[in-house]
């Protein structure tokens, strides 16, 4: 999906990020969530940039998504100012045991509003 949306081909994306997250929050498999929430935060930046803000936001609560170098390389360093308004350095990690519901509860909110039209 990420490089379909590097392409341009933003419907198929969508598409692809659709599916998978549809799967992740199917199956409850946290890992999969957590790699595509970073690439969803970059598709939202054109289409909804408050979509796109609060998943960054919720990024920021986890070090391992706020604080890899990959998604740093491949998609924050890609995000204009304005979606990056905080600053994960002043943010606390939430623990897990709120994080996580957290980010399903953010998943659910992507699901919903890429099946409207």
């Amino acid at each position: 999906a990420a490089a379909v949306l590097q392409q341009g081909q933003r419907g198929k994306a969508k598409s692809i990020f659709q599916q998978a997250l549809q799967n992740s929050i199917d199956m409850q498999c946290l890992i999969p969530l957590l790699h595509l929430l970073p690439f969803i935060c970059l598709y939202y930046v054109q289409e909804d940039p408050e979509m796109s803000r609060k998943i960054y936001t919720d990024i920021q609560y986890s070090p391992f998504l706020a604080k890899a170098k990959f998604f740093d390389d491949t998609v924050f360093r890609h995000l204009p100012d304005e979606i990056k308004g905080i600053s994960n350095e002043n943010i606390n990690p939430l623990p897990s045991q709120e994080l996580i519901p957290q980010l399903w509860e953010t998943a659910s909110e992507i699901i919903l509003r890429m099946r409207s039209p």
